[in-house]
């Protein structure tokens, strides 16, 4: 019984455990003007998220690590437009870069660009995470997330990753009779292991 309710167990989180979307830079990267990603650097990041069409997207960026390098306050000379929220504290000039950094940029079909930009100086990595969530029905135009990074000035791009929202299909059927028979196995066990 312990066998059965530990493999029912690994079915669920197989099944339904999702994978972090990450974009991660370190001194192996090759930039697009075939330099190196390189510590010491100051870079400018620039998140966009750019509708395509008739869905409301978000995408939702956390975890950044500077792998030992500092962030740069946010200032008036770093572009930012549209709905864009950072948190957890929006007033600290620190931005993005302040412990528990995040970031949230938001299209819809009336407000369909936002774009939120910050200085940095490079570390020995530079990554976070994102999460892109999207009301996109199949076969729509799907929206986009561009991850860019510039030099200091804006006025080089240096590295580009764009990725579009996609929709996520419902679980069949046949995956809630899964979910239904790991929760039955479970509870199985919880009772058997009482008695």
């Amino acid at each position: 019984m312990i066998r059965t309710a530990k493999f029912a167990l690994l079915l669920c989180l197989t099944a339904y455990v999702s994978q972090a979307n990450i974009i991660s830079l370190d001194s192996s990267t090759t930039l697009l003007d075939s330099s190196l990603f390189i510590a010491g650097t100051n870079y400018a990041a620039v998140f966009q998220l750019t509708g395509g069409g008739s869905a409301d997207t978000s995408v939702m960026l956390s975890l950044f690590d500077l792998g030992g390098g500092a962030g740069i306050d946010q200032s008036i000379g770093d572009p930012v437009s549209g709905d864009y929220l950072v948190g957890p504290d929006s007033s600290l000039a620190s931005g993005i870069w302040q412990s528990s950094g995040t970031l949230q940029l938001d299209v819809d079909p009336v407000n369909s660009y936002a774009l939120y930009s910050q200085e940095f100086a490079a570390g020995s990595v530079f990554s976070f995470d994102f999460q892109l969530l999207t009301d996109l029905a199949p076969g729509g135009v799907p929206d986009e997330f561009d991850f860019q990074l510039y030099d200091p000035t804006y006025s080089t791009l240096l590295y580009d990753v764009a990725l579009d929202a996609t929709p996520v299909a419902a679980p069949e059927p046949a995956s809630w009779q899964l979910a239904a028979l790991c929760c039955a196995a479970l509870a199985a066990h919880r009772i058997g292991g009482k008695r």
